[in-house]
């Protein structure tokens, strides 16, 4: 129709695509190597916090480009945050809006413009269905480049490079650090059971006295290969007129993820 033929399984994959990065892997450690620390700040973890952007509300409106084996698809975006709370996007091609999403707390919805369908539920029958692994905190964290954990459990610096060894929810996460002190490759790569992907962050500018980064590129390349890139074009702190209409046509027709 217009350029945007998304079924609803491919826009499962591409809603929470972000969170693919830390899901699917079981509890494992992470290859041990030398830190020095004489050369690594005893604070860095806490400056990479200080670094956050601090927010109660956010609009930001960007263009995406996803490949998913044959599924190539390009589309601008619009998103709206209510820190904690909601998270609320519109995905259009050409102008014409396709999906619409809603995730609020633990439950989450769409409905498809294309296909008169939709789905809602909730965050844990996501997890159960896809091995999806986080919560609304961690995927607003990723989508304006926060960093979303304060517990390291080792600093590695190695060719001037600073990394944490972390995880989430028993996910292993080795997260480089900018000179700057910010976020700018998220990796997990569990051989043992199958996941290896990466979130790449790229063209910082600041806004509100905070460094953002405006291009996100998400890598999955097993078990399956997905790619996206995202750019933000524009991103509004706080907007005082930030709505989250969502409501699905009656005659859409509920779909089994």
């Amino acid at each position: 129709m217009i350029g945007l033929k998304i079924s609803n399984r491919i826009f499962i994959y591409l809603a929470f695509l972000l969170t693919f990065l830390i899901s699917g892997c079981n509890k494992k450690s992470l290859k041990k190597k030398e830190i020095d620390k004489s050369t690594v700040s005893k604070n860095i973890v806490q400056e990479v916090l200080n670094n956050n952007l601090v927010y109660e509300t956010l609009r930001i409106k960007g263009r995406c480009h996803y490949k998913n084996g044959k599924n190539n698809m390009q589309f601008t975006y619009r998103l709206h945050v209510e820190k904690g709370k909601k998270i609320w996007a519109s995905l259009s091609g050409f102008g014409i809006e396709a999906v619409r999403v809603l995730v609020e707390g633990d439950s989450a919805a769409f409905f498809n413009r294309l296909e008169h369908t939709f789905w809602k539920g909730s965050i844990h029958e996501l997890s159960q269905k896809f091995g999806i692994q986080g919560n609304i905190n961690v995927l607003e964290s990723i989508i304006i480049g926060n960093f979303f954990q304060n517990q390291v459990e080792k600093i590695l610096n190695e060719n001037n490079q600073i990394q944490f060894v972390t995880s989430f929810d028993n996910i292993p996460l080795l997260i480089s650090v900018s000179p700057e002190q910010k976020i700018k490759k998220i990796e997990v790569n569990d051989k043992q059971n199958g996941w290896k992907s990466e979130l790449n962050y790229e063209n910082f500018q600041v806004f509100y006295n905070k460094l953002i980064p405006l291009k996100i590129g998400v890598l999955v390349q097993e078990p399956k290969n997905i790619q996206a890139h995202l750019e933000h074009k524009e991103i509004e702190v706080n907007p005082k007129d930030l709505k989250f209409t969502f409501h699905i046509p009656e005659d859409y027709k509920f779909v089994a993820l």
